[in-house]
């Protein structure tokens, strides 16, 4: 590291690209005006391959990212970070992003606003501090997103602005688990975020494409119970273009009925809700099905094939994941519940969430 240069200013001097290794954070590491935020996990890794480390270390509580933990651990430390580096899956990344978003403004994210916000509700934020996300996990395209997820009071709020966008990100196959269980319920994740952006009121025909991609690449890589490094360099690489894909719209049915279903792995939730969607849609809206298997026969593939892997990737998962209970596997399959959401926040045709009226109930006064 160049002597008297900052943290952020090494930053800008390396101009680290998107993709990158892990070796490119040396001297960001090295700096101490440098925060790491990370779950245990991403500090066993940082400390194993960076042993010098000079920087300050931040532990956030694994699982979702709660609105008063992360209001507890305060802004002082980030108020003298020049750059922060999130090691970890979705929710760690989100609570970088959360944490940046509060020290910079404390107003906009009190606890006394964000009890007025609706569920999936957006504040927006305009400015934030370099952040380099290090994904340990794959799906939530957290990486690349330009919102964070915390929870309040049983609900998700979102905190969305281009400042959460990460400065940089590093895709590091040899950081993900290689666990079959972990790498499904990841692969149901982008599933979701493509499906759903073909649906979106903000879709593009550019975008149709890269969801297209998406899910081909998943449905290829899910006849594989385990993945090589090759295998998982190209679902990395999915799942970042997954990511963008988030960003097209706001939230679809299957991931709005996820997040109000408590039980089980989100990407499992969203899996089991996508399947539901997608074998109701030909009979319910048979013009979209078309339209949908148009775009995905783009890249070779058929609304039926994402079925198939949705299909044996929540199988995958239901057998693999030994703290998923039977009685929670079988009501998520059944899908025996009725949630009430906020309709105007569901980003899909007024026509197409009025066919799935017997899945999702307007709130009502």
């Amino acid at each position: 590291m160049r002597t008297g240069k900052s943290a952020r200013s090494v930053l800008h001097w390396q101009n680290m690209p998107g993709e990158g290794t892990l070796d490119e954070l040396a001297p960001l590491v090295g700096n101490p005006s440098t925060l790491i935020i990370a779950s245990g996990t991403g500090r066993d890794l940082i400390e194993s391959r960076f042993p010098l480390s000079r920087a300050s270390l931040l532990l956030v509580p694994s699982g979702e990212p709660k609105f008063e933990s992360l209001r507890a651990l305060g802004a002082v430390e980030l108020s003298n970070a020049e750059v922060v580096i999130a090691v970890g899956g979705g929710s760690v990344i989100d609570s970088a992003k959360f944490l940046i978003a509060l020290s910079q403004f404390p107003e906009k994210l009190s606890p006394q606003r964000a009890e007025r916000f609706s569920s999936f509700a957006i504040a927006s934020i305009s400015s934030g501090k370099p952040l380099i996300a290090i994904p340990t996990t794959v799906g939530s395209g957290a990486e690349v997103s330009s919102s964070a997820i915390v929870e309040l009071g049983g609900r998700k709020v979102p905190v969305h602005g281009s400042a959460l966008i990460p400065t940089a990100y590093i895709l590091d196959p040899n950081l993900i688990s290689n666990k079959g269980g972990d790498v499904a319920i990841g692969m149901l994740d982008m599933l979701g975020h493509a499906v759903e952006s073909l649906f979106s009121r903000h879709r593009s025909r550019h975008f149709d494409f890269q969801s297209a991609s998406v899910c081909r690449t998943v449905i290829e890589l899910s006849k594989f119970d385990s993945l090589d490094e090759s295998q998982m360099r190209c679902l990395q690489a999915a799942s970042a273009v997954a990511g963008v894909l988030q960003d097209v719209r706001l939230v679809s049915i299957p991931h709005a009925l996820a997040h109000s279903f408590p039980e089980g792995p989100h990407g499992l939730r969203v899996g089991v809700f996508l399947g539901q969607f997608l074998r109701k849609l030909p009979t319910v809206l048979p013009e979209e099905a078309d339209r949908l298997n148009n775009i995905l026969e783009l890249r070779g593939v058929t609304r039926v094939n994402v079925l198939e892997a949705i299909d044996a990737l929540t199988a995958r998962t239901f057998r693999q994941k030994k703290t998923l209970g039977k009685a929670t596997a079988l009501e998520l399959a059944g899908v025996s519940i009725n949630p009430v959401l906020k309709r105007s926040s569901i980003d899909v045709s007024e026509e197409l969430l009025g066919r799935f009226e017997f899945l999702v109930e307007e709130v009502r006064d």
